[in-house]
């Protein structure tokens, strides 16, 4: 039976020069395409922000997706070769759950979004924020003064949250974490590791004074009062990744690079 694959590109140069070497074997844009025919596979052509866009926008589809790395980490993607194709049915794959993020906005809005890799809370001033904690409708934490707060899936450990002095996790360790951005008061509060089960909920202090944004995956929604999040077991997204390079020996990597 016939593969039905398609692409989506950035528009860097790397992507446009490969979504030509595709287009010559028969692959098409997905954008010019009808969605709601069937399709076998998705490939993204881009970086790890290019990539976590395309999950969300893609994800309803219900189709695996082959991330080929034009950008510059690509720690979500495959580097390209051009026999891949010929090696799909060997492809690791890799179930993703996003966390659901629902923002309640200052004035009132709400907004739900996926999150892949991780949403975080920062200050919008020079002043810190302060933030209030509950973990499973439970109050663990009645003051957190701190520039921020990360909430990150396994996938997005090794972004923003080791960055802030978290811990890489296994993707497949069942666990979120939470990570205090330059934490004031407790100023001893380190990374928290919690189930994936577990239900979050931060409220931002002083929300009109001290206002925060949030950063779902990247994208940024202004003056937040209240977050609630929690993995989304009903969604998921499928990863397919080449035997050179395998999700699982990129975050062995991450976590012993030592600084390389």
């Amino acid at each position: 039976m016939h593969m039905k694959v398609f692409y989506t590109s950035s528009n860097n140069n790397k992507s446009r020069l490969i979504a030509g070497i595709l287009e010559a074997t028969g692959i098409i844009n997905l954008d010019l395409y009808d969605c709601s025919s069937e399709i076998d596979l998705i490939l993204v052509l881009g970086g790890d922000g290019f990539m976590l866009r395309s999950m969300s926008q893609y994800m309803h589809l219900q189709v695996p997706i082959y991330g080929i790395n034009c950008g510059q980490v690509g720690f979500l993607l495959n580097e390209f070769v051009t026999d891949f194709l010929d090696h799909i049915d060997s492809c690791h794959v890799v179930s993703i759950h996003p966390l659901k993020v629902e923002l309640e906005r200052i004035k009132g809005e709400k907004n739900t979004s996926p999150a892949f890799n991780d949403v975080f809370l920062f200050r919008n001033k020079g002043q810190i924020s302060f933030f209030n904690l509950f973990i499973d409708n439970k109050e663990r934490l009645k003051l957190l003064k701190a520039d921020g707060l990360i909430i990150s899936t396994a996938i997005g450990s090794t972004a923003y949250n080791y960055s802030a002095g978290g811990l890489i996790m296994p993707y497949d360790s069942e666990l979120i974490q939470l990570t205090p951005i330059n934490p004031y008061y407790p100023n001893h509060l380190k990374s928290c590791l919690l189930s994936d089960s577990s239900r979050i909920t931060v409220n931002v202090m002083e929300s009109s004074n001290r206002p925060v944004s949030a950063f779902i995956d990247g994208v940024e929604f202004k003056d937040i009062r209240a977050m609630k999040v929690m993995v989304d077991n009903n969604k998921s997204v499928k990863l397919l990744f080449n035997s050179v390079n395998r999700l699982t020996d990129k975050i062995l990597d991450a976590q012993f690079s030592c600084g390389k």
